[in-house]
């Protein structure tokens, strides 16, 4: 009996922690264990994506001399959502409420609405009273579908009198460049009454992505003309979209953007509102797969170095090219919104330009 009562003691233990196994609790601790296992495994791949804040580089290439010390801006939160999204047509209320903000803005009154159908979509259209102004409004029968034409709202101004033939020089410039900063309060002016514009409009989650001065000269004989030019994109899950060509491969993002266009003494020459896009019901916010950035940043030198301008004209000098900032963006790729890194930077003095744009997924330079 006392040798089955010391065997029994030691067993106990044993017998209770088989007991307490199979108890539910233990059960939701496993699966807390994996929800945090899984939580880990995002923070992980959020942080690995982290850039430190900084992006440095010093190389050449047979046309280049690249430098960079710029930041790096990814959301503050540091979420990526992973979504789609389905482009959709402007609405008819949205119509109205630009159509009405530019006609009190430019002080005149549309004429009566004209309209042609197609099997693609239709077109609504109004000049003002003095033809001065002409605005088009587009909306199309699958505005999901790559085949088919985008939804825009286009205001333009007609140019009614000045026949200033075709352009024999165009130069861009930084609002803030040594050429132009003597209209830098001129600039400052026409943003906020862009601003405001879009306020009125109902549009506020359009938020300003860049804008430049255009210098045109039509003949000899003219001294030229100046123009302010700027673009505006909504966010989507707070980041901007990309809208702009990139330098290397001449690759569009084709999202949703805002271009507007003032002749230096305020008067407006154009308006073009294009592409609208909203989630796709039924979504859920996840944190997708993301690079580590310096792979991205790799990549990013490698397309430099593989790049061949063959149309380029120069006399063999090395152009030097700076990388002015790199900036966590959504594009649009054709099946829905992808996460991409948007690296910007000037050619020689050139103004900013969207260098490149590279999936923050995959490492794949955007293209549609």
């Amino acid at each position: 009996m006392k040798k089955r009562a010391v065997i029994l003691w030691v067993l106990l233990p044993l017998l209770m922690g088989c007991k307490r196994s199979g108890e539910p609790q233990i059960i939701g601790t496993r699966q807390e264990e994996t929800e945090r296992s899984e939580q880990k495994e995002r923070e992980r791949d959020r942080d690995m994506a982290d850039s430190g804040g900084l992006y440095e580089a010093d190389f050449t290439t047979a046309q280049f001399w690249v430098t960079a010390k710029a930041p790096v801006t990814m959301p503050e939160n540091k979420v990526i959502k992973e979504t789609r999204g389905i482009k959709t047509n402007f609405s008819g209320d949205t119509f109205e409420r630009v159509s009405r903000t530019l006609s009190d803005s430019l002080g005149m009154v549309w004429g009566e609405e004209g309209r042609e159908d197609d099997k693609s979509g239709t077109l609504t259209f109004m000049t003002d009273e003095e033809a001065a102004y002409k605005i088009d409004y587009r909306t199309v029968t699958d505005p999901d579908s790559s085949q088919e034409s985008c939804s825009f709202i286009w205001c333009v101004n007609l140019g009614k009198g000045r026949n200033w033939g075709s352009t024999e020089r165009v130069q861009t410039y930084d609002v803030d460049s040594r050429e132009a900063e003597h209209k830098r309060q001129a600039a400052e002016e026409l943003q906020a009454k862009t601003e405001q514009m879009l306020k009125d409009m109902g549009l506020s989650e359009y938020g300003l992505r860049r804008c430049w001065w255009r210098h045109e000269t039509y003949s000899r004989k003219q001294e030229g003309v100046f123009f302010y030019q700027a673009v505006y994109t909504p966010s989507w899950s707070g980041l901007p979209f990309v809208s702009e060509s990139s330098y290397f491969g001449h690759v569009n993002a084709s999202g949703p953007y805002l271009q507007v266009t003032f002749k230096e003494d305020g008067s407006l020459e154009q308006f073009k509102l294009v592409d609208t896009c909203e989630e796709e019901p039924g979504q859920k916010e996840s944190q997708p797969f993301l690079l580590p950035f310096a792979s991205v940043a790799e990549l990013f030198e490698q397309y430099v170095k593989d790049y061949e301008e063959h149309d380029r004209e120069g006399d063999g000098q090395r152009q030097k090219l700076q990388v002015t900032r790199v900036t966590m963006e959504y594009a649009w790729n054709g099946d829905g919104v992808v996460p991409v890194w948007s690296f910007y930077g000037r050619i020689d003095s050139g103004r900013e330009t969207l260098l490149l744009s590279i999936r923050a997924d995959d490492g794949q330079a955007l293209s549609i």
